[in-house]
């Protein structure tokens, strides 16, 4: 009877982690782009109301080495608000700083106002009167997700909704 409680219980526990939001703490393990990497409890992440530019787009390696230096073998709080392409999609922060803002003042990420509705536009802002990152490039360079779009066929990188 134990056994079947202990199982219901844990059963009962992955429905809501997959189901709802989910706030969780973890290490990072490795980082996979500028707006991407995996936990070390094997959560892979995706930047909440950011987008960083493509590993084959101008900066795009230096937003992944700017997200290493946040987030990699550190410990990170995750406030999970949906999934895209098998990814959660979290506002992650290290201590009290929110590393979509970090890498959006870096400038190595762009606001997402579509999903943020503007949190990060004064970092955006910021970042562009500062020349940072991307904002070195004409007008910022190609957008991520028009780069996607013209090379993939893809609309976007996330929707909270999938």
């Amino acid at each position: 009877m134990v056994k079947k409680s202990r199982f219901l219980l844990s059963m009962s526990l992955a429905v809501v982690l997959t189901t709802a939001a989910l706030s969780y703490a973890d290490s990072v393990c490795s980082v996979h782009d500028g707006d991407t990497f995996t936990t070390c409890d094997g959560i892979k992440v995706r930047l909440f109301g950011v987008d960083s530019p493509e590993l084959k787009q101008p900066l795009g390696p230096q937003a992944k080495v700017q997200l290493v230096k946040l987030v990699e073998s550190h410990d990170v709080t995750l406030d999970c608000k949906g999934r895209s392409y098998k990814r959660r999609v979290c506002q992650v922060w290290q201590g009290s700083h929110d590393i979509g803002a970090a890498m959006v003042l870096a400038g190595y990420a762009f606001d997402s106002p579509q999903y943020s509705h503007g949190l990060y536009q004064e970092q955006e802002q910021a970042a562009k009167a500062g020349h940072l990152g991307v904002w070195k490039l004409s007008d910022g360079g190609e957008r991520p997700w028009n780069y996607r779009r013209n090379r993939y066929g893809k609309k976007t990188t996330h929707s909270v909704f999938k």
